[in-house]
């Protein structure tokens, strides 16, 4: 729990005006996943330890499960995903799976303050992960850490971001 409440924190730190878009799952029940809400976002502290129960899958068997097995009234977007891995216990960092089938899709890492605004940025269309894939390269470790290593500087409005370092 507290390598996620750190990740949480930065993430939600970074635009605190943004709307909490995270959820951390603990279960594969789609009762439990049909059943959230945009107040069931997970916000630190998280104070109850779980096993994840995506322990020792592969990005592309996640990817499945939330494609497949996620229905289709859930709040979960099943275009956008952050695993939490062996690396993330290393350096803080994500990896991101973003794509619409299990056929095409991406990965990229990104650091974890960056985890709810790109996650926002993605889901409007404002972001493609194809950009952070670039910005990622360019940086020695491979993990997407904002515009050259700068903060992205947006104004942010009711209906979202509105301009920035795109």
């Amino acid at each position: 729990p507290q390598t996620l409440d750190k990740i949480l924190t930065a993430a939600y730190a970074k635009r605190p005006n943004l709307r909490q878009s995270l959820y951390v799952v603990t279960t594969l029940s789609p009762a439990t996943l049909s059943a959230l809400t945009y107040d069931s976002v997970t916000t630190p502290p998280i104070t109850t330890r779980f096993v994840s129960p995506f322990l020792g899958w592969s990005p592309k068997a996640v990817k499945t499960f939330v494609v497949q097995g996620v229905p289709d009234y859930s709040l979960l977007d099943y275009r956008i995903l952050f695993i939490a891995d062996e690396q993330t216990v290393r350096d803080k960092s994500l990896l991101l799976v973003e794509g619409y089938n299990l056929d095409d899709w991406m990965t990229v890492r990104v650091a974890p303050e960056y985890a709810n605004v790109e996650a926002r940025r993605l889901s409007w269309g404002k972001r493609s992960t194809d950009m952070l894939v670039e910005l990622a390269d360019a940086e020695t470790d491979g993990v997407y850490r904002g515009i050259g290593g700068e903060p992205a500087i947006e104004a942010v409005q009711e209906t979202g971001l509105e301009t920035g370092d795109y």
